[in-house]
């Protein structure tokens, strides 16, 4: 690690397993039937249990995926409802759709309720204490602690003109990683904050999309490459950087893209399957 602000790490990207580097992983697709896009998780607790979303002939729904057993979640009158976040001792958070805009929403027990003061914000990440992050209409992140939001602007962010700012995820200790980009759309830079000092990330020096962080510090995501081809990345706190890629014994899926990962450094996200023609919903469990 160079500095705070500069690139984490410079060298050739390549397509190598992160099972090469130590870890082994049990993947596999989600699929749910009459799905007719997605799913897609996007969240993944100690638990091993994920949420995210589907959409079929009557919508998009949220799940919540738990040892094999799935369970769709639906906000009355909604028009959408999005789970975009776990964590086993804080529970399920994210938001619901409506023809005018978003409300963020959290559940309690087995039922889901609308937050104040959360019009428009679309929540992406909790942690242990029930802190969660996300952003908003207006292109701003958002840190919601305790009932309090606060919009911080990370340095990386703070030299673009009016940047669009969202913040992924967060971990017990309060590192939040994200990403953000200019109002004309070309300059767009990943960030963590850790300890309470921004930094850059930015895998192999290229455009790079942290997702999430765990509480030992491993922030995951995914970078860009050539045409739009995108792979997964892991950065430990130590700087050790690897690439990820799903690796089912299948040309179908390429394009991989982490969304999460968990304490046990469990992965869940996305893959592009070309005969579908459309991306999938992956995960990979620590064996």
């Amino acid at each position: 690690m160079k500095s705070t602000l500069v690139t984490l790490f410079l060298g050739t990207a390549l397509a190598v397993p992160a099972s090469l580097y130590g870890q082994a992983y049990t993947e596999g697709i989600i699929t749910i039937a009459g799905a007719t896009a997605m799913p897609i998780p996007y969240g993944i607790d100690a638990n091993d249990q994920m949420v995210g979303i589907y959409a079929d002939a009557t919508g998009t729904h949220g799940f919540l995926l738990s040892t094999g057993v799935l369970a769709r979640i639906d906000q009355p009158l909604a028009a959408g409802t999005w789970t975009t976040a776990i964590n086993n001792k804080a529970g399920i958070a994210g938001y619901l759709t409506t023809l005018t805009g978003a409300q963020a929403i959290r559940n309690v027990g087995s039922r889901y309720i609308t937050l104040p003061n959360s019009s428009s914000k679309y929540i992406q990440g909790i942690n242990a204490s029930g802190t969660f992050v996300g952003y908003d209409a207006n292109g701003k992140g958002f840190i919601n602690k305790a009932g309090v939001y606060s919009y911080p602007v990370p340095a990386p962010c703070a030299v673009m003109a009016r940047p669009n700012i969202t913040i992924q995820a967060i971990n017990t200790a309060g590192d939040y990683v994200g990403h953000c980009y200019d109002i004309q759309g070309v300059d767009n830079r990943g960030f963590a904050n850790i300890g309470g000092v921004d930094r850059e990330i930015s895998a192999f020096g290229l455009t790079t999309y942290p997702t999430g962080i765990n509480d030992s510090g491993t922030v995951v995501g995914y970078y860009v490459q050539g045409a739009n081809e995108t792979s997964g990345f892991l950065l430990t706190s130590s700087g050790g950087l690897s690439t990820f890629t799903y690796s089912n014994p299948s040309s179908t899926y390429i394009l991989t893209q982490i969304l999460g990962v968990n304490n046990k450094g469990s992965l869940v996200g996305q893959v592009y399957d070309a005969v579908l023609g459309r991306f999938v919903g992956f995960y990979a469990l620590t064996n």
